[in-house]
């Protein structure tokens, strides 16, 4: 088990946090719109959650999540888990202990 994670609990500072709000999406609408709204809810989430850490995870995730597209929040989720992994397998393999994401794991959802 990753020592980060025990009996359900992440360790401060170890994980980025993703949080989706499900409740902001109106469910009143017929499901086609329903659907639709949803799936812009994640992408904002998503879009947040990028502008919120592109300057510490450094241009080439800006870069990689610039592909964003509307439409398909799965495609942009696994986009953005992609870049993050890529970018802090770099901040770690570089060995740069001043970046404030050094030792950082990944990414928790909630």
């Amino acid at each position: 088990m990753n020592r980060a994670v025990k009996d359900g609990k992440a360790t401060p500072g170890q994980y980025l946090v993703l949080n989706f709000d499900f409740s902001r999406t109106d469910r009143s609408l017929p499901i086609k719109n329903a659907t639709q709204s949803l799936a812009q809810e994640i992408n904002n989430t998503l879009l947040d959650f990028k502008l919120t850490y592109v300057n510490y995870l450094g241009e080439s995730f800006a870069l990689k999540t610039s592909r964003f597209i509307n439409s398909n929040p799965v495609r942009n989720l696994r986009i953005l888990i992609t870049a993050i992994n890529r970018a802090l397998r770099n901040i770690y393999n570089k060995g740069n202990k001043n970046n404030p994401l050094f030792g950082v794991k990944g990414v928790y959802l909630f």
